[in-house]
């Protein structure tokens, strides 16, 4: 309470009470927990009339019964109000739910919360479905930002192995593209971000770099011998493809065996890891040599050679 008194009121209780009928409303929330439910049960049970369910108005039957049961059984009447009885604590059981949902129920409970509570009561609202939200939150944020220091490292090794910034934006092509085409899917899908689909960008960019810079690599020796973009490009694609394609294969394989996982987020990792490196092979093999010959990163060519 903002004015320092224990909850030995009628007025206190039937706040707290008032809220905790509100929040069993909610959908997803099966049943709260508190003290009131335990303080009414005493008093229809002393007055031994089944209307007789409520707060009594009277505080020093309130200070009565708490003190009756801080007494006869303080570890239980502990779980719900402090021995002072200046702290009370509500606990509400929800159905199982994800992310997105148990973010809703929570900003729904903080909004009643402050309509109801706030001019009154300090409260906190904690509990796994809360953690777990701002967890998810801090997830998100922090996988993009890693994953935004890694995409431009490695651009920026890739410039600098090269010597060429348009060689490097080339190589971001297959890095990049399939990456956002996952999550343009789950956005389609309406698959939730969790802690293991977050991790795929990051997963997916360190296994589908070596594909580009070997493509790339081979492309500009091939380029140096023959000073012609396409006869280049048909050599690279006759000593790199099969093996760009067999080893694709295998790690798309491999990843989407987790179909077979009993839990939703890993299959969705795996099945999802699986299709970007797919993508990625895609534009490896067939975007990426369009915009090498569009735009001749290693000079022009020559006719004859």
């Amino acid at each position: 309470r903002k004015d320092g008194k224990p909850f030995l009121t009628h007025g206190a209780l039937q706040k707290m009470d008032d809220f905790k009928t509100e929040i069993e409303k909610l959908d997803g929330v099966r049943k709260v927990n508190a003290i009131t439910s335990l303080v009414k049960k005493i008093h229809s049970t002393v007055e031994d009339k089944a209307e007789s369910y409520v707060i009594p108005k009277d505080d020093k039957r309130i200070d009565l019964y708490l003190n009756e049961m801080m007494n006869k059984s303080p570890a239980d009447t502990l779980q719900w109000i402090s021995h002072d009885f200046q702290e009370l604590r509500m606990e509400a059981r929800i159905r199982a739910v994800g992310t997105r949902e148990g973010d809703a129920l929570d900003m729904r409970i903080r909004e009643i919360i402050r309509q109801k509570l706030s001019a009154d009561f300090d409260c906190e609202v904690t509990g796994n479905i809360t953690l777990l939200g701002q967890m998810a939150k801090k997830l998100v944020d922090y996988q993009l930002r890693s994953f935004g220091v890694s995409f431009f490292s490695i651009l920026f090794l890739i410039v600098l192995l090269f010597r060429s910034v348009r060689v490097g934006l080339l190589a971001a092509i297959p890095n990049l593209l399939p990456i956002l085409f996952v999550y343009a899917v789950m956005g389609f899908l309406k698959i939730e971000l969790s802690m293991p689909t977050a991790m795929i960008s990051g997963i997916v960019l360190g296994l589908v770099v070596d594909s580009s810079i070997h493509f790339i690599h081979r492309f500009e020796i091939e380029f140096k011998k023959r000073k012609n973009y396409l006869v280049a490009l048909h050599h690279t694609y006759r000593h790199v493809g099969a093996s760009l394609v067999t080893s694709t294969l295998i790690l798309s394989v491999g990843f989407a065996s987790s179909v077979f996982a009993s839990v939703r987020p890993t299959v969705y990792f795996g099945v999802l890891t699986s299709l970007a490196i797919f993508i990625a092979m895609i534009c490896t093999l067939i975007v990426m040599p369009v915009f090498l010959v569009w735009m001749k990163p290693f000079g022009p060519p020559k006719l004859f050679k």
